[in-house]
């Protein structure tokens, strides 16, 4: 009978401390659902934010803008036909 009164012991101390268990490990489910939904959101936002940035190099690398930009801003002018030379400054050298 001694056996079974340990058993019988052993079953009721068990069974608060599954319940409990299964609270924490409820718990711990929800929080890291929660985590992830966060996480989530934040790469969504994050993925439209980085299609507007390009969309806007896009804008501001097209040839329509930059051409007048090079034209009336800086005062450059496009040039046509045979090879460019381009003169180099040479550093001066002190031997």
């Amino acid at each position: 009978m001694k056996r079974n009164d340990i058993i019988l012991g052993l079953l009721i101390a068990a069974i608060p401390a599954l319940l409990f268990l299964n609270t924490w490990q409820a718990y711990r489910f929800d929080r890291l659902e929660r985590t992830i939904e966060r996480a989530s959101a934040r790469q969504i936002e994050l993925f439209e934010r980085n299609k507007r940035h390009l969309a806007g190099i896009a804008a501001l690398r097209s040839p329509s803008r930059v051409e007048p930009l090079a034209r009336n801003e800086l005062g450059l002018e496009q040039t046509f036909g045979g090879p460019r030379v381009e003169l180099i400054p040479n550093a001066r050298r002190e031997d």
